[in-house]
């Protein structure tokens, strides 16, 4: 139970900063005059980076502190 309140709790920080990072990232590739239609593909590959990343980030810490919870 306390595993998932905390991985809801850091889901909820993570989220935020996910999308600001990836807005953040497309403006860059934008002001680097790249064409839009390059743009939309990295953005693309971009999303789903990020998704795996934060997604693989988020159980790992959720199991930890599943484990430490139950200790």
């Amino acid at each position: 139970m306390f595993g998932l309140l905390s991985m809801a709790a850091a889901l909820a920080v993570v989220i935020p900063a996910t999308i600001v990072t990836w807005i953040s990232v497309l403006v860059l590739l934008t002001f680097c005059e790249m064409p839009r239609k390059s743009v939309v593909v990295e953005g693309k590959k971009l999303t789903v980076e990020i998704a795996r990343t934060v997604g693989k980030i988020l159980i790992k810490e959720g199991n930890l502190v599943a484990v430490v919870g139950i200790c």
